[in-house]
């Protein structure tokens, strides 16, 4: 069976004019029919400019696309840039808008072209820090307060990343203890308030005492860098990784474990799916759902407290009932089981006592005769 050649981009070289630029007609059109959201735009146009890299080096056009161009670019994006099945989602959902600002139809069924959406996977259990790990991060930086409050705000908030990048100086509401989210993850630029615990607004509130004055373009951040910017995606990273080094946490840790915790937790606690789906900011229970997950301990812990106490039980002994006393033969006729022979000689016996009796009687003149 011939394997299927998979396909890598050429190199840019020589002058900036190899690089492809964005397509600006294209992304008029994701603004006015698909999305404004900054961060969703960002993605589509890089994805699009993948896309059209590919068809450059195969001298292809967009009018020229075929169902075979978009098998072998989803096979590069598998094999050469070994995405995930969840990194292939936002990568199908941006090249199914790019067919269509083409007038293709694509679906995954009957279109005139196939691209079909991979279902979300669930992330494995060790994505997700106990709440004994949270305890130690939070210690481990409680001398920094920058480190302290970002990491609070990302595990008490459920802020992913780039919401976390955004915040400004007044989204903040210490007095109703809420924080006001922008340009999140499917939000089509429409803002959201979320509540916040006190234990983040009070780191966040010992930060601001020793925020350094910002450069200039950065003076709404809330968050700066050590450069005195608004923090970037590897900023943050490399954020959480320094304060992990002061831990004994094994596992990698990133940013979005500590929205998929807090979940996890909540969950675990008891609030209903309905709550959480609405707390997270989640469009559906489905996609929600593959954020629910316990750690080993935290699984332990549910066991011991709902599963029921059944156990073998020992039957308690019964004392021993008395023996009755044995009864008394009642008196017997003498004649009673004696054999046949015995008994008559007996009878005989008992005769002839009688007639000499009665002989007796006669001799003495006891008995009178009646004569007619």
């Amino acid at each position: 069976m011939k394997k299927n050649k998979i396909y890598v981009p050429k190199k840019a070289v020589g002058n900036s004019s190899n690089v492809l630029q964005p397509n600006k007609g294209f992304i008029t059109y994701l603004k006015a029919q698909v999305t404004t959201n900054p961060l969703s735009l960002k993605n589509y146009i890089r994805s699009s400019i993948l896309f059209e890299q590919f068809l450059k080096d195969r001298n292809r056009l967009p009018k020229q696309i075929t169902q075979e161009d978009i098998n072998e670019f989803i096979i590069y994006l598998q094999e050469a840039k070994n995405l995930s099945s969840n990194s292939m989602i936002p990568m199908m959902g941006a090249l199914r808008h790019y067919l269509r600002y083409y007038g293709f139809n694509p679906s995954s069924k009957g279109g005139n072209i196939q691209v079909s959406i991979p279902k979300s996977q669930a992330t494995r259990t060790n994505q997700v820090l106990s709440q004994a790990e949270i305890q130690e991060l939070f210690n481990a930086t409680q001398n920094d307060p920058l480190a302290n409050s970002i990491i609070k705000t990302l595990y008490y908030s459920g802020l992913r990343r780039t919401e976390l990048m955004n915040l400004d100086l007044g989204d903040v509401d210490f007095k109703r203890k809420i924080i006001l989210v922008r340009n999140g993850k499917g939000m089509n630029n429409q803002p959201e308030t979320i509540p916040i615990s006190d234990i983040a607004l009070q780191s966040i509130q010992k930060y601001l005492e020793v925020r350094p004055k910002p450069k200039q373009e950065h003076e709404k951040a809330l968050f700066l860098t050590s450069t005195r910017k608004r923090f970037s995606r590897s900023g943050v990273l490399y954020l959480i990784r320094k304060a992990q080094e002061n831990t004994t946490i094994a596992k990698r840790i990133y940013p979005h474990m500590f929205r998929a915790s807090i979940i996890t937790h909540m969950h675990n606690a008891g609030a209903s799916i309905l709550h959480i789906k609405q707390l997270s900011r989640h469009r559906s229970t489905t996609a929600l759902e593959i954020y629910i997950r316990s750690s080993d301990e935290e699984k332990k812990q549910i066991y011991d407290t709902y599963v029921p106490k059944i156990n073998n039980q020992e039957v308690p002994k019964q004392p021993p009932e008395p023996k009755p006393e044995p009864k008394k033969p009642e008196p017997q006729d003498p004649m009673v089981g004696k054999p046949s022979e015995e008994l008559e000689i007996l009878r005989l016996k008992v005769e002839q006592l009688r007639l000499e009796n009665e002989n007796l009687k006669l001799r003495n003149g006891t008995v009178t005769t009646y004569h007619g």
